[in-house]
């Protein structure tokens, strides 16, 4: 469940995970501002968690399962006007496969264990 923005310590707000998410209304896609995320973890070849900088964290769904992508562990990819579009957008894994962004969701705690290992 969802609730409203609380302020943080530091003043700024805390928003909700899909309060970092623009509906883009001509195309019908969801967005994420790159500005927002202030790290990824590879989940597995179809799932990778954003930490967004507002403290709630989403997961990055593609489309398909993405050859490669948790073995190698990395991604690149180039947004569209500071974005990652969902069903526009693309990444790119070290071996050289684009698989596209399929959709994004609140990750739920369960969903993110093990995450943070080897982050402090």
């Amino acid at each position: 469940m969802l609730h409203g923005a609380a302020k943080t310590h530091a003043g700024q707000e805390d928003r909700a995970p899909q309060e970092d998410m623009e509906t883009d209304q001509e195309a019908g896609a969801l967005c994420v501002s790159i500005d927002q995320i202030s790290r990824s973890d590879i989940i597995d070849d179809q799932t990778i968690l954003l930490k967004m900088l507002s403290g709630g964290d989403l997961l990055m769904h593609l489309k398909y399962s993405c050859p490669q992508l948790a073995f190698h562990d990395f991604f690149s990819y180039e947004p569209t006007m500071g974005q990652l579009c969902a069903e526009i957008d693309h990444i790119m894994t070290r071996a050289g496969f684009s698989c596209e962004i399929g959709n994004f969701s609140a990750a739920a705690g369960d969903q993110i264990k093990g995450s943070d290992q080897g982050f402090k």
